[in-house]
């Protein structure tokens, strides 16, 4: 939770704490009405960011990840690349409610993420120098 609070992904839907509550936690709906279609709950695949939720493998394994939702709009990317661990969150893009950007680095670019199918999440880097296509993520399991 920390490292979600760090990044400031999710901040922006949490409710005022208004004093000591106890609640059910919201329901979590599992797969896709219409599987292999690509719509799910009158969405399609990629708006919602539980649907990038999972353990994911890029570049032949030598990095891996679990994608966590936070909220709606945003999910966090625990990654570990070459044995180094990672943590990036990605924000739903406002124009393209299909991807998701991480926040600019310091050089001014930074990664988007879109679902090609429910087993395939590509990327691409976009920022000052333009735009250009990077790896993809292959779904575990």
């Amino acid at each position: 939770l920390l490292s979600v609070r760090l990044c400031g992904c999710g901040d922006s839907k949490m409710p005022p704490k208004t004093g000591p509550t106890i609640g059910a936690p919201n329901q979590v709906v599992m797969g896709r009405s219409s599987a292999g279609s690509g719509q799910g709950q009158g969405q399609a695949l990629g708006h919602r960011a539980s649907d990038f939720q999972g353990c994911w493998k890029c570049c032949g394994g030598t990095a891996m990840g679990y994608f966590l939702p936070v909220n709606d709009t945003c999910f966090c990317a625990f990654l570990c690349a070459c044995g180094f661990p990672v943590c990036q969150c990605y924000y739903q893009k406002t124009d393209n409610p299909t991807e998701w950007k991480e926040p600019c680095g310091a050089d001014g670019n930074s990664s988007v993420l879109w679902m090609a199918d429910e087993t395939t999440v590509k990327s691409k880097n976009e920022g000052m120098c333009g735009t250009c296509e990077a790896g993809q993520w292959k779904k575990l399991g």
